[in-house]
């Protein structure tokens, strides 16, 4: 319980001071970096809550493609968008996000309340993840 005390201390010095970005939306203005045609396109669609373009966005910044500059934070503000909008593989995806710190501080209850979403809808990773034979997931991702 210390740990997540300590951690939970520094991340909210790290936001206060502007080190680190809070922010779970994501960043509606294409980057300039961005010449291919379809991405464009594929970008637009996805601002209008086109689930498969979200998660198509999402790839392009986890992956760095495109000219999506390679960002953890942005994909995850994109598959939360998606799973706040219901898409299960979103819903997996920004669950991992959490579980495994990527784009998203470390939260427990954060991963397993999109993981157990995704597993009740079916997904085979959620799944495997929730239904730990022995661990619940905030022991999976804080392990003593």
């Amino acid at each position: 319980m210390k740990k997540k005390a300590l951690l939970l201390s520094v991340i909210c010095m790290l936001a206060c001071s502007g080190l680190v970005s809070c922010s779970t939306t994501p960043d509606l203005v294409i980057p300039e970096t961005v010449t291919n045609v379809a991405a464009k396109s594929t970008f637009k669609k996805a601002r209008e809550n086109d689930i498969a373009s979200i998660r198509t966005i999402a790839s392009y910044y986890e992956r760095g493609v495109y000219g999506f500059p390679q960002s953890n934070r942005q994909a995850a503000n994109w598959y939360q968008r998606g799973a706040e909008l219901g898409d299960v593989e979103c819903q997996y995806r920004i669950g991992l996000a959490y579980f495994e710190k990527r784009g998203r501080w470390p939260d427990a209850d954060e991963a397993g309340r999109w993981l157990r979403r995704a597993a009740a809808q079916g997904h085979a990773g959620a799944k495997r993840i929730v239904h730990h034979p022995t661990k619940t997931v905030e022991e999976q991702m804080f392990p003593r």
